[in-house]
């Protein structure tokens, strides 16, 4: 385990990657009809440490070179899927409300063991979807 995964430890980590930010300002205020980029974006800006996140995506990305190989916009489709998310009806939703479906989904996935070991740490399919997501949209954060 590196020293930048030593330093966080996993319990602050997931309580801060998702729940950093309760922005006032949503998707819906800017335009009508976000771009999957857009909501990539969104989703990516509620994410905190982002050199870990970088790191957990990439690793996840060698191992499952099929999600690597997807576009962004591939990747943002799947998470909103699995979030249960309408592309059309993510604007309409308030940042408390994606970080709760956020929250909601993260721990099914771990009641349903739908869960993978990155680097010593076991993480929600859903945590590493969104760290793969970063990965794509900042790939060079270390």
């Amino acid at each position: 385990m590196s020293s930048s995964l030593a330093l966080v430890s996993r319990r602050a980590f997931i309580k801060n990657i998702i729940f950093t930010t309760y922005a006032a300002s949503g998707l819906g205020c800017s335009f009508f009809s976000p771009t999957l980029d857009e909501l990539a974006k969104h989703l990516s800006s509620l994410l905190d440490h982002p050199p870990l996140v970088n790191l957990i995506g990439s690793a996840y990305t060698t191992t499952r070179r099929d999600l690597g190989e997807q576009t962004l916009q591939a990747t943002t489709s799947l998470l909103l899927n699995e979030m249960g998310i309408d592309n059309n009806r993510f604007e309409s939703l308030s940042n408390e409300n994606i970080v709760h479906t956020l929250e909601q989904k993260i721990r099914q996935d771990f009641v349903d063991e739908n869960t993978t070991v990155i680097n010593g740490w076991l993480l929600s399919r859903t945590e590493v979807l969104l760290c793969v997501l970063h990965n794509k949209l900042y790939p060079t954060i270390t």
